[in-house]
């Protein structure tokens, strides 16, 4: 009877120990400079700088949209009119000619609270009209995120009615190949898509359906012209618009007038779709 106790009591001896350097190797690798802990807290940090960005990123498109609702085509929001805003505070970096922006307020591109919250807010603007020349000669752009317009419904042109080569909303993007299928799904006023992506001479295919719901479209002015690539065009993509403008809307492409007959086009539309 005590050697079997005596037994027990070692077996549980040995246990205990077993589990202690078990729980010291865990601590060790919950605890060390590259243990479990530290590689969470790195993952939250790289998490929150990354919303942060994005935050910005939204924020900057925010305060483009409304210079484009103002009229204003072209700028870009630069480090000055984010230190104008509060959201950025200026520091030239010592010993160098660089002059960096550091987030003063995060509040002020939708981050609540502190680094680690990920709660971002920034409010979509529901309320533009108009993409004329948005991302135009935008070279270095190589797709185009889906939904990017669901938001906009009141949205009436990615184009501009006269323009001649630079008036449309990706027209100049020379690297886009595709476009997504739902691109302009939700933005059923839409009445001018001239030059929209003219001159991408990479788009190779258009999507079926890509107008479907654009029943008010009055012109398609060199929305496809010289996009070099392009061959095919789905059937049916201009059914029920018979009466748009489409001048040069095919001109110095690959697609041929069987092709847009199959589209929807007239005769007339095929006819000026080459010029």
């Amino acid at each position: 009877m005590t050697s079997e106790k005596g037994i027990t009591i070692v077996a549980l001896i040995i246990t205990i120990i077993i589990m202690l350097i078990l729980a010291g190797v865990t601590l060790k690798g919950i605890t060390q400079e590259n243990g479990i802990i530290n590689r969470a807290k790195d993952s939250e940090i790289l998490t929150s700088l990354k919303d942060v960005d994005e935050a910005l990123e939204q924020y900057n498109l925010l305060k483009i949209k409304e210079k484009i609702k103002q009229g204003d085509y072209r700028n870009d929001i630069d480090l000055e009119q984010l230190v104008e805003d509060g959201v950025l505070k200026k520091v030239e970096v010592e010993d160098t000619l660089r002059t960096i922006g550091i987030i003063t307020d995060l509040n002020k591109i939708g981050i609540q609270g502190k680094l680690g919250k990920n709660g971002t807010n920034v409010e979509k603007n529901k309320e533009i009209i108009s993409f004329n020349s948005t991302f135009a000669e935008c070279r270095q752009i190589t797709e185009i995120p889906e939904n990017l317009f669901s938001n906009n419904t009141e949205v009436v042109e990615f184009g501009n009615i006269g323009s001649v080569g630079w008036g449309g909303t990706f027209c100049g993007c020379a690297a886009i190949k595709e476009i997504p299928q739902n691109l302009f799904d939700k933005n059923i006023e839409v009445n001018n898509f001239s030059y929209t992506f003219g001159f991408c001479g990479k788009l190779t295919t258009i999507p079926i359906g890509l107008f479907d719901n654009n029943t008010k479209v009055t012109t398609f002015e060199g929305c496809f012209k010289t996009c070099a690539m392009l061959e095919q065009i789905p059937q049916n993509l201009l059914k029920g618009k018979d009466t748009a403008n489409t001048k040069s809307l095919f001109l110095d492409t690959k697609v041929s007038e069987d092709s847009m007959k199959n589209a929807g086009l007239t005769e007339e539309q095929i006819a000026n779709a080459k010029i």
